[in-house]
């Protein structure tokens, strides 16, 4: 597709990888080899005009960027975007116009991990011929190599659905949002979902090969989702038999799929357990349940499918734990008096609050306690000052004594007071 570009054109850069030190230095390293310098100072620079915290940049012109660049030519640019497209690191996208400039959104992709670029033939060939065989297994030796070896260690991380499991929910709205799934911070093994009678039910409809039954992707997103909408294995793959087009995954259809399967149920607490040890029953509490259930409690009323989705989409792509999403529920609730807004208004708070320094459960709690933002919203709210409180009389013996792990049902008093 040939497009007149000119000066007078917009762009926006998106991201949803910040450039922190270590993936400058990893560009630096795998990547500032195989571009040329033009290229090279066109990618640093598109991160350079995203705010730090922010997901999206200001719009500003091809003029603007150009005399940034020191007066960097249409020709020279469209060359130097071509190197970034071809090697993974942009995407563009255009917005035509017939009697108006063109807009253009450039997308920052994620960088791969060091395992992924080496995995990949093409990539690790075109660095390998750049740099010669020292330099390219000098690098192997700094990124994949550690001091200890991981595999003489026993993994004894605790996953969400092995704190609680839920049943499923009723839907109306079904909301379509675009955003990049590519990572969560938040991990599903979802033992209560068999995953083996999975593959042996999808063979049978002859849906997927065995390779791509049993990949890495496919099995994370059976996970999550079959969790996050308590759907069994028969209806998960009925979801991935709706979402196959032309013989590939549809991932997004099947988020979808799985909300529209999630129809016509009713989501009740099955049992949580709480066993991550805190200061504080509240805090233990918003780290371990869902969304649907603080909602139920503590609001008397459900969330459709399309709003579970929303939290989990929130979830996959800011990387936030769930007890800080939880926080941010009740403080947009409080402050909309009930009501649930939209996926970019959930998106503009959490962004800052991470520019703020939010990371935990207790950053959450303590930021909106003493909240400096302007937006119109209630008096902070009965729950947190009875948990304020409580903290400051225990503070003294905390040290002393471990709480003992608390039932949802020994704080449904305690939620449902405002």
């Amino acid at each position: 597709m040939n497009l007149n570009v000119s000066l007078k054109d917009e762009l926006i850069c998106c991201t949803d990888q910040p450039l922190s030190t270590f993936t400058q230095k990893f560009f630096t390293k795998f990547y500032q080899p195989l571009l040329t310098l033009g290229a090279a100072n066109l990618y640093l620079y598109f991160h350079s005009l995203i705010n730090y915290g922010d997901l999206e940049s200001k719009k500003i012109t091809h003029n603007t960027l150009f005399k940034a660049l020191n007066n960097l030519n249409i020709t020279d640019f469209l060359s130097f975007r071509y190197e970034l497209e071809a090697l993974g690191l942009i995407e563009t996208y255009v917005l035509e116009q017939k009697e108006e400039v063109n807009q253009y959104m450039i997308i920052l992709k994620r960088l791969p991990l060091a395992f992924e670029f080496f995995n990949n033939e093409v990539l690790s060939t075109m660095l390998k011929n750049k740099i010669g065989s020292e330099a390219y297994n000098e690098l192997i030796s700094s990124f994949l190599i550690h001091s200890r070896d991981i595999s003489n260690f026993k993994n004894i991380t605790k996953s969400i659905d092995e704190v609680y499991y839920v049943d499923d929910v009723n839907c109306t709205d079904v909301s379509n949002f675009w955003i990049n799934t590519d990572y969560s911070s938040v991990e599903f093994k979802n033992t209560h979902f068999d995953y083996e009678y999975f593959i042996i039910l999808a063979s049978a409809k002859n849906l997927l090969s065995q390779t791509e039954l049993k990949s890495v992707t496919l099995y994370e997103n059976i996970n999550r989702l079959s969790w996050m909408f308590s759907l069994d294995t028969e209806k998960m793959v009925k979801a991935l038999q709706l979402s196959i087009q032309d013989g590939a995954i549809d991932y997004e259809s099947l988020r979808l799929n799985c909300k529209n399967l999630a129809d016509s149920k009713k989501m009740e607490l099955k049992k949580v357990t709480v066993k991550e040890e805190s200061n504080s029953k509240l805090v233990n509490t918003l780290n371990s349940i869902t969304p649907l259930v603080l909602v139920q409690h503590k609001y008397n009323t459900t969330l459709t499918p399309a709003e579970i989705a929303m939290f989990d989409k929130l979830l996959v792509s800011t990387g936030i734990s769930v007890g800080v999403l939880n926080v941010l529920i009740i403080y947009v609730l409080e402050s909309k008096n009930g009501e649930i807004p939209s996926y970019n208004y959930f998106l503009k708070i959490i962004n800052t609050w991470i520019r703020k320094g939010v990371k935990t459960t207790n950053d959450a709690l303590g930021l909106i306690s003493n909240s400096t933002d302007k937006v119109k919203k209630k008096p902070t709210t009965s729950w947190y000052q009875e948990y304020v409180e409580e903290l400051d009389k225990k503070k003294e013996s905390i040290e002393e004594k471990k709480e003992k792990t608390e039932s949802l049902s020994d704080l449904e008093e305690f939620f449902n007071s405002k």
